[in-house]
């Protein structure tokens, strides 16, 4: 459950408060909370145990303040309530009614209402960006909402309508099959006298009635069962169709198959729309709160012969921080990405040079970025996000047709697997493996990987029936298992 301060703004960073709940278990509670000082006031199970105290204050909590109505014993109510940084910069957080967070300073008390001004633990301790740590995947935005609908809440009306139609249904054609029966021959009718395949004697015509009118015995008419269509459809059309699922009518041809999926994907553009929009905020928060104060904060410095962090580094003129190597290895090309944090005097004709002198004396490139951590404030105007969403398809299909093209590019221009290092990265990628464990430490044949090519008897007269491959193709795979 998230609340905000305000309902009319979209923006959740320009929200004055965000508050969320969720219920935990006492387990899970402790491993989050155990070290807090004050987590022996929370009424948990265990405490509960050993207080008639907190047992009293947690059914009071249950009754009056709890915020959901499923908290249950063994489970703990978890709410955090924050400001951002432009609204006052303040955390705290509840466990089943008791705050664990200390406050940081208490103001002078109000005469009119008796109230201290109190501010609470700053926020930017668990998010240094001092933005909120949520972010919201919105469907069908609102105007001048907070809250947008989703899928569930949009076909939540037709689902209801839609279950409700389908049990009324069965009813009416169950009791029209076995209608409530009256009889005025005199005798004892069971129900299973009555069956298919019985024979009674002494029953006359019309001895044996329904005692309900026609109408509700005649089963599913076609406006009921029109009734039913019609709903299917509308909840269908916003949620997923048929031939978006690739189910086509009978009766359907190939351009309305084409045009209702065509039709089907500009529906879901909302959707596509809103993920996009959360991974992008999502992303801004992880390198605002994550990466870079982690890599940006002062560093202990290092004894390179021990590997031990010694003393930190004080009164010193120039900060010590974290310089971060990325080597790459693109096939016979080797260089490496230098990042070096901190404040520097150095000139862009400087780090040249250096870049020029370290790729002589090394015999790789080297690109030497510099960073300033006092400059990540101003991210929002040089760091643009994106999102592309791509479909899943590293399936058995494709590494069937991957392995077939790299045995024609073998059979038309005799090309090495072996000493191709981006066909050996490529391979690693379309199979999901680990591309160390492969071709890590020892060369490594493609072919033996792939297993597509065997050593088989050239069909002389055509294709080979059992491999489907060119009696030259199978000659050039022959010598290559020959060789391994």
């Amino acid at each position: 459950m998230v609340l905000f301060g305000d309902m009319r703004q979209v923006d959740i960073q320009k929200q004055q408060g965000v508050a969320f709940a969720r219920i935990i278990s006492d387990a899970e509670a402790q491993t989050r909370y155990g070290g807090f000082d004050r987590w022996k006031f929370v009424p948990t199970k265990q405490h509960m145990s050993t207080s008639s105290e907190l047992t009293e204050l947690m059914s009071t909590y249950r009754s009056d303040y709890a915020v959901s109505s499923t908290l249950s014993e063994g489970e703990v109510e978890e709410i955090w309530v924050m400001r951002s940084l432009p609204f006052g910069n303040e955390l705290t957080i509840y466990l089943s009614g008791v705050p664990m967070l200390p406050i940081k300073v208490i103001g002078n008390k109000d005469s009119q209402t008796g109230r201290y001004k109190i501010s609470a633990f700053p926020l930017t301790v668990v998010s240094p960006s001092g933005l909120y740590p949520i972010v919201k995947w919105d469907k069908m935005r609102i105007p001048n909402f907070a809250i947008a609908r989703g899928t569930p809440g949009d076909a939540q009306f037709d689902q209801e309508t839609l279950d409700m139609w389908i049990k009324l249904m069965f009813k009416k054609s169950l009791r029209s099959n076995e209608p409530p029966l009256g009889n005025k021959s005199g005798m004892r009718i069971t129900s299973q006298m009555i069956r298919e395949g019985k024979m009674i004697s002494g029953i006359r015509k019309d001895d044996i009635f329904s005692i309900l009118p026609p109408e509700l015995t005649q089963g599913i008419t076609n406006g009921e069962f029109s009734f039913y269509a019609a709903m299917k459809k509308e909840l269908e059309e916003k949620t997923s169709t048929a031939e978006f699922a690739g189910q086509g009518g009978k009766t359907q041809t190939a351009t309305e198959f084409t045009e209702n999926r065509k039709s089907q994907l500009l529906r879901f553009s909302a959707l596509i729309d809103g993920v996009i929009r959360g991974e992008k905020h999502r992303a801004d928060l992880r390198v605002k709160n994550s990466i870079i104060p982690f890599w940006c904060k002062k560093e202990y410095s290092l004894n390179h012969n021990d590997n031990k962090k010694v003393e930190k580094a004080k009164d010193t003129i120039n900060d010590i921080f974290r310089t971060v190597t990325v080597n790459k290895n693109d096939g016979d090309t080797k260089s490496s990405s230098l990042i070096e944090i901190g404040e520097s005097e150095e000139s862009s004709y400087d780090v040249l040079s250096r870049e020029k002198r370290t790729e002589k004396e090394q015999g790789k490139k080297v690109k030497i970025t510099k960073f300033n951590p006092e400059m990540f404030n101003f991210l929002d105007t040089i760091i643009y996000w994106n999102a592309q969403p791509s479909e899943r398809d590293n399936d058995t299909l494709k590494l069937l047709t991957f392995k077939q093209n790299i045995s024609d590019a073998i059979n038309l221009f005799q090309i090495d697997p072996s000493q191709n290092e981006k066909l050996k990265k490529r391979f690693a990628s379309v199979t999901g493996e680990d591309f160390d464990v492969w071709f890590g430490t020892q060369g490594f044949d493609v072919q033996q990987a792939m297993g597509s090519i065997e050593e088989q008897v050239p069909n002389q007269s055509g294709m080979n029936p059992a491999s489907m491959n060119p009696p030259a193709q199978q000659k050039v795979g022959a010598s290559a298992d020959s060789g391994l």
